[in-house]
C-alpha cells in the first residue's frame, strides 16, 4: 500500500438528499438507495447501490457509471433489463451521486476506488455470474477489480472506456487525444460547475 492509499481520509462530504431526490421527477423510479458503510483505509465511506429484480435469477447484471455521472445514467435500460428477468445491481462510485464524497483531491486513489468497489461487490453483496457493463471511469477500476477476479464474471460489456497499458510502443503517441486532456483540464479547472 502507497502512502496516498495509507493515509486516513479525514473530512467526508455528503450531497443533500434534497438535491438527489430531484432526479426523482427526471426519469429514476428506483427510489433512494441502501448504503454499505466501507471501512477501509481506516475510514467510514458510504457507498449507495441499489439490488432491484430476482436475486436468484439466471444472471446478474452489474452497471457501472464513470464521470461525471451517476447511477442515473442507466435510467432507460433498468426496465428493459428487469423485464427481461435479470437481476441488476448499481452504485454509486464514491465521489458521485448518492455515495460519500472524502473532501481532499489525496483521499482519492485508483487502488482507494478498486478496493472500494470489491469491498462493495464481493465483501458485502458477495456477487456473482456477473456481466458488468463498465462505462468510462466505472470501466477503468472495473477491469482491474475484474482482472483480480475472473471466476466472478460471465461476460463484459466495455463502453467508453479504455484499458491502458502504459505502453506507447503498443498504444502508439497519440492513444489517449488531446481532447481527452483539454476535457480533464475543463473538469479539474471547475467547468462542470459553472451554468449553462
Amino acid at each position: 500500500m502507497n502512502k496516498m492509499t495509507s493515509k486516513k481520509i479525514l473530512n467526508v462530504l455528503r450531497t443533500p438528499e434534497e438535491v438527489l431526490v430531484q432526479s426523482f421527477q427526471k426519469g429514476w423510479k428506483w427510489g433512494k438507495p441502501s448504503y454499505f458503510v466501507s471501512k477501509l483505509f481506516a475510514s467510514e465511506v458510504r457507498i449507495a447501490y441499489w439490488d432491484i429484480g430476482p436475486k436468484d435469477a439466471k444472471e446478474t447484471l452489474l452497471l457501472t457509471h464513470g464521470e461525471p455521472s451517476w447511477s442515473f445514467l442507466y435510467r432507460r435500460m433498468i426496465d428493459p433489463l428487469l423485464h427481461k428477468g435479470y437481476r441488476v445491481v448499481l452504485f454509486d462510485q464514491v465521489g458521485f451521486g448518492w455515495s460519500d464524497k472524502p473532501a481532499e483531491a489525496t483521499d482519492y486513489t485508483y487502488e482507494r476506488h478498486v478496493a472500494w468497489n470489491e469491498d462493495l461487490l464481493w465483501n458485502h453483496l458477495e456477487l456473482k455470474k456477473l456481466t458488468a457493463v463498465l462505462q468510462d471511469w466505472g470501466g477503468l477500476i472495473g477491469l482491474r477489480v475484474a482482472a483480480r477476479s475472473p471466476h466472478r464474471y460471465e461476460r463484459l460489456v466495455l463502453t467508453n472506456t479504455v484499458l491502458p497499458t502504459c505502453d506507447k510502443s503498443y498504444e502508439g503517441e497519440s492513444y489517449i487525444s488531446q481532447g481527452f486532456y483539454s476535457w480533464k483540464d475543463f473538469v479539474h479547472n471547475g467547468g462542470l460547475n459553472k451554468p449553462g
